[in-house]
């Protein structure tokens, strides 16, 4: 059943590729890359919300289809922020990695205007088993996760996450992407990044039993991964310029059209590493004081891992610095996350791998600062206009990225 888009794809793609280059691309309709991709080999759903009182709450729903073991994934966390100068999460804080059964749903008349993704793990008698029984429902309004947990350690937990006021990647294209016109590659690329909202709102509810261990507002970084591999290492970066301010009302404008930036957030968030025998990335950059800017290849790519007059790359793992520049022909970037050194207090994540999820390939930081500085062509030279240094921002090494990263 999955053979036929792959085959599908291969006619298809390269001629929408070079139409998406000519006028013709105003008038030909533009897929959601955020909505399930029949064929695919696997696909992960990933949400990170940073809350008013500057807890981390992350959700992620993933499914390598055909893996022979752990084949699918869920993960829920609370990281309460660290005491003192102590790396990684607080006291207090919830990590949930659970392996139920995932199916995803459309919506009835085949729009794609609305899907679902739900999870269900069979009674188990092992007291070290996680049962996990959980939705995440997406249409054109709002994100919806509901997660009911029976975990060994934490007890019962009850997970409620609405997203409102979607910030898409580009604020006037609902459906714009990191990748551009590469995102018609769906099948032809092994891996693809899609950021559905860079900052959208967030009302966070966690309880265990009758106790309420969270209720907040926050900000929310809302993205996917799918394609047939992940690659053989990689870093992500996201931050959030502020801590959120989430306001009580909204305007009738907003309210109509569910898609408005949080005013006074800039946000910037990145993907890269190893793809196809060569290093390339995504990223962007939005604020209120520029605007919203985008780097892809072929100003991203480093060729056999060398740099380029265009881009240069500097990973140091076990500093937990990452460095980049990148420049087009009238705009750069100078990108700076560092982040404990040695891995300490990161948290270890399971990877969509082919053999499943059971491995810990990758580690990120929620501790990590994050410095961007953008600038504009002057002359020969360039001319700085914007500095800004985020807090409480989050950066992941993995793979070959990783020193630690491991299959279990």
């Amino acid at each position: 059943m999955r053979l036929l888009p792959r085959l599908k794809s291969l006619l298809i793609e390269p001629l929408s590729l070079l139409l998406s280059l000519t006028p013709l691309r105003r008038v030909l309709p533009r897929q959601n890359h955020f909505y399930p991709h029949p064929g695919a080999p696997f696909e992960g759903y990933y949400t990170r919300i940073l809350t008013t009182n500057g807890s981390t709450v992350l959700l992620i729903f993933s499914s390598v289809y055909k893996a022979p073991h752990k084949p699918s994934f869920v993960h829920f966390s609370l990281l309460r922020p660290g005491a003192g100068d102590a790396p990684g999460p607080g006291p207090g804080s919830i990590i949930v990695d659970a392996f139920p059964q995932l199916q995803e749903e459309l919506s009835a008349d085949g729009s794609h205007h609305t899907f679902s993704v739900n999870a269900h793990s069979p009674s188990s008698t092992s007291p070290d088993t996680v049962e996990a029984t959980a939705s995440y429902v997406t249409n054109p309004q709002s994100q919806q996760y509901r997660l009911h947990l029976l975990t060994p350690e934490y007890g019962e937990l009850d997970i409620a996450v609405e997203l409102t006021r979607r910030s898409p990647w580009v604020s006037y294209e609902p459906h714009s992407s990191p990748e551009g016109i590469f995102a018609n590659l769906v099948f032809l690329l092994p891996l693809h990044w899609h950021v559905y909202s860079t900052a959208s709102r967030a009302d966070v509810t966690v309880r265990r039993g009758d106790e309420v261990l969270e209720r907040s507002k926050g900000i929310a970084h809302v993205e996917k991964n799918w394609g047939v591999e992940f690659p053989d290492g990689w870093v992500w970066v996201q931050a959030f310029k502020h801590p959120p301010r989430v306001m009580d009302s909204e305007s009738e404008e907003i309210a109509a059209n569910h898609i408005a930036p949080i005013p006074s957030t800039t946000t910037f968030s990145l993907a890269g590493g190893k793809i196809l025998g060569q290093r390339a990335y995504l990223l962007g950059f939005q604020s209120p004081t520029i605007g919203q800017w985008s780097f892809r290849p072929l100003w991203t790519l480093l060729p056999f891992g060398f740099r380029t007059p265009f881009c240069t790359e500097r990973v140091d793992a076990r500093a937990g610095t990452f460095e980049l520049t990148v420049c087009g022909i009238w705009r750069k970037l100078i990108v700076r996350a560092e982040a404990p050194p040695d891995h300490a207090g990161w948290v270890p994540m399971a990877c969509p791998l082919a053999r499943g999820h059971g491995n810990t390939f990758a580690y990120e930081s929620f501790d990590a600062r994050v410095h961007v500085q953008a600038f504009e062509r002057a002359g020969l030279g360039w001319k700085l206009v914007e500095d800004v240094w985020m807090e409480n921002g989050a950066l992941e090494f993995g793979g070959d990225y990783s020193f630690k990263a491991k299959m279990d």
